[in-house]
């Protein structure tokens, strides 16, 4: 998630264990990804998996968008917004990342990020 967050990209969360289902679901919430929601990576198809990519990163329609739109927004809006966060986001972690950047700072600079821009 961190590696992805600095990079500026959307991350697509698939969680298989620990921690991986929370930062799914908050990754979501903040509009910075996608979270596979299936309980078992075995649960999940090849072409849900791809659609997803693709949508995020090439903003290509899936073709099945309601189950993994976050925003209510459309596909093409909403992958454009997800890009944009995910880049402005980004740069501010690489701007003050520290030896000492771990998941509590991490979700400091997320929170003071959206609280800028007042989305929850």
């Amino acid at each position: 998630v961190h590696a992805c967050l600095r990079a500026g990209i959307p991350c697509v969360v698939c969680p298989v264990m620990g921690d991986q289902t929370a930062w799914g679901a908050l990754l979501e919430a903040k509009g910075l990804g996608v979270f596979l929601k299936k309980r078992q990576l075995s649960e999940l198809t090849t072409d849900e998996i791809v659609n997803v990519i693709r949508r995020v990163l090439f903003n290509e329609k899936a073709s099945d968008t309601k189950n993994y739109n976050c925003t209510g927004e459309s596909a093409e809006a909403e992958n454009a917004n997800l890009r944009e966060r995910c880049r402005r986001l980004g740069g501010i972690i690489r701007q003050e990342e520290s030896s000492q950047t771990g998941p509590e700072r991490l979700v400091e600079i997320m929170n003071r990020y959206f609280l800028q821009h007042n989305r929850n």
